[in-house]
């Protein structure tokens, strides 16, 4: 722990790129966050966010004891009531209805938080519920069906080569305002992207909207929203049309590839350009300029997977909690979360959230979507706590791993998200490290230390790692030995084929899957906006934002804005619109909310863009006052109506 005034080498756990950081501590209390030079590969990416991470710290209306609801209002509770209570409610549920009948939403925190992923995950498998939701299904499911279907595993990252390529091809992604990663991280990779550019190299981007990225880039192509895949599929249409397919370098195997051919050939590629909005003259100069390249890579982000071809889980939760029968989610663990602002339909799930018979948050703040809860548990911040990311060292460019230090002390009331897995696994009888004898110590650790009152003597999550890491040729000690971070290994690569999975061990070109969606989506006409709704909306990001998470910060609105309405200039004089106005957004499913306009140049006619996950509110469950909100959103930001009866047995 640290002393006063001393410097503390750590790491960022906002989003992947991991950033380095130095945090400056006295009378346990964070000074300063700046980031951290001595770091080897990852504080190049610091930002907003990272700097501005110790407001959550000591927010007014931060959560710091367990709260019970009561009627009309919260009120304190201990965390053994609050295990007591849940376990025997989720008891009931399962005895009668089944694991299923408990869901579990993970958002975004949690991938950063090894508590949460070993002692999360195990809770999970333990009760043996497939109701498990999270954030990454907004944008993430997409990359893991064409992993499955394709490589024979869930998930298999591709990190390019940005200082030996030659040409890019960025479809969905602004990493000038972001980072170069997603899923996978490539350190201060836009500005290494952008090296390789004045010397020769090409950058092509792919977006509805001309963003900062597209301003930097040789090309940008204006999409139509959604139809990427038509643009993807000229591009292959054109290379294997000239026999421009070439055997990979790397020894990969490849099947379907016939089947593939076939498909082009189905196809026709002015109707395909007519369908993404791009030129067939262009589509044929990019595709013989890719096919040409010395080396090229095509990089699509989560523009491209949030769309009406992505897969998008998240979607179904309000109809798993409100549709009678078997599987029905009956209870609610939302950890780190707020899926009724950053999910689709958010207004359907939170009127789904009331129908629960327990909703349970753990988080910092009571947020918009547990309004309803029945229990708020107060979670520790990053900086309070230790981790180790080991699940996370893989989607490095380079081997990489860190050891997160804690920084400060949490409140008093305040406990990390492993110890409530544990416990409540412990209260619930449930194999918590099923088929592993780290599960009768776990137990017995965990009643020890609360026993003697000793947390020290419990299995933690660094337990586990030191167990994990047992037959690594890295120790945990030494991880811990390289405060500003380890690169244990040289970047290599070349190494694809060896992670295929899939039987014959070959790369599937043309699984049937997507044949099959790929023939019934060209059978159709093209989509065309009801005249009801001419406009499509799509989503930007911006460096002092992320998702549905960081509103409350007051740094960060201090650096920007309200929300607005961004529409193209002629939509804009068509309208009769200027900068300032404000409009009323009504979607198809009848979610409202009013922006101020900001005209632009960047944008094609008859598309919009708002940004994703603004505004909220905090709400004030121990002081009982108003919620403060953090800008316009689509739902409603005042307080939930508080029924009198009993939601556990609906008197």
């Amino acid at each position: 722990m640290a002393a006063n005034g001393q410097m503390i080498s750590t790491f960022c756990r906002i989003c992947e790129a991991y950033c380095g950081i130095n945090v400056e501590v006295a009378d346990n209390r964070v000074l300063r966050i700046q980031p951290d030079k001595d770091n080897p590969l990852t504080w190049r990416d610091f930002c907003p966010k990272g700097r501005t991470a110790a407001e959550l710290i000591d927010h007014p209306r931060r959560l710091r004891v367990p709260l019970r609801r009561v009627g009309d209002r919260y009120v304190e509770a201990s965390w053994d009531e609050a295990v007591d209570e849940i376990a025997d409610v989720l008891r009931r549920l399962v005895d009668t209805h089944g694991p299923d009948s408990i869901g579990i939403y993970q958002g975004n925190p949690t991938g950063f938080n090894s508590g949460a992923v070993l002692f999360g995950g195990a809770f999970a498998r333990a009760l043996g519920t497939t109701n498990v939701f999270g954030v990454g299904s907004v944008d993430q499911n997409a990359l893991h069906v064409v992993c499955r279907e394709m490589y024979g595993v869930w998930l298999l990252p591709l990190l390019p080569d940005v200082d030996a390529c030659r040409y890019f091809l960025l479809l969905g992604m602004n990493p000038a305002h972001t980072t170069f990663g997603w899923i996978g991280s490539i350190p201060d990779g836009w500005k290494r992207a952008l090296a390789t550019r004045r010397h020769g190299g090409k950058i092509v981007v792919v977006d509805p909207r001309r963003t900062p990225t597209a301003e930097d880039a040789d090309l940008h192509l204006a999409i139509r929203p959604g139809q990427d895949w038509a643009f993807l599929l000229g591009l292959v249409k054109v290379i294997l049309d000239n026999g421009w397919e070439r055997p990979s370098s790397a020894g990969v195997q490849m099947s379907g590839l016939d089947e593939l051919r076939a498909v082009c050939g189905e196809v026709d590629l002015a109707d395909l350009a007519d369908r993404c909005g791009i030129e067939r003259d262009r589509i044929i100069t990019v595709a013989t300029e890719f096919a040409g390249a010395e080396t090229a890579v095509c990089v699509a982000h989560t523009g491209v997977a949030q769309n009406i071809t992505g897969t998008r889980s998240l979607a179904e939760m309000a109809d798993e909690i409100t549709t009678p029968g078997p599987g029905q989610v009956r209870a609610l663990i939302l950890h780190a979360g707020n899926p009724v602002i950053s999910g689709p339909e958010g207004q359907r799930l939170d009127a789904a959230l009331t129908e629960l018979e327990l909703l349970v948050s753990i988080d910092l703040f009571q947020r918009v979507s547990s309004r309803h809860a029945d229990w708020l548990l107060p979670d520790a911040h990053f900086l309070e706590r230790e981790d180790v990311l080991l699940n996370r060292s893989s989607l490095e460019e380079r081997p990489f791993v860190q050891f997160g230090q804690q920084a400060v002390q949490p409140p008093e009331g305040v406990r990390e998200n492993w110890e409530f897995w544990l416990d409540l696994a412990i209260a619930m009888d449930l194999p918590f490290m099923s088929r592993t004898p780290l599960d009768a110590e776990a137990k017995a650790a965990r009643v020890r230390a609360r026993a003697e009152r000793r947390p020290e003597l419990g299995m933690h999550p660094a337990a586990v790692q030191r167990r994990l890491l047992a037959r690594s040729p890295i120790s945990y000690d030494d991880i811990r030995a390289h405060p500003h971070g380890w690169c244990y290994a040289e970047r290599t690569f070349g190494h694809f084929a060896e992670y295929v999975s899939t039987p014959d061990g070959a790369v599937r070109l043309a699984p049937e899957a997507f044949t099959v969606e790929l023939r019934r989506v060209l059978a159709a006409a093209p989509p065309c906006p009801p005249a009801s709704h001419p406009y499509t909306l799509i989503a930007r990001r911006h460096r002092e934002s992320m998702n549905g998470w960081l509103n409350e910060v007051p740094g960060l609105h201090r650096r920007t804005r309200r929300n607005s309405l961004e529409i193209g200039r002629e939509d804009a004089a068509r309208e009769g619109l200027s900068d300032g106005d404000t409009v009323a957004v009504v979607s198809t499913t009848g979610a409202r909310i009013e922006l101020p306009v900001v005209v632009s140049d960047a944008l094609a006619v008859g598309v919009v863009v708002s940004e994703h996950g603004w505004g909220s509110g905090i709400l004030d469950p121990a002081g009982g006052g108003s919620p403060s909100p953090t800008g316009p959103t689509v739902m409603c930001s005042r307080p939930a109506p508080r029924s009198t009866r009993c939601r556990r047995c609906r008197r």
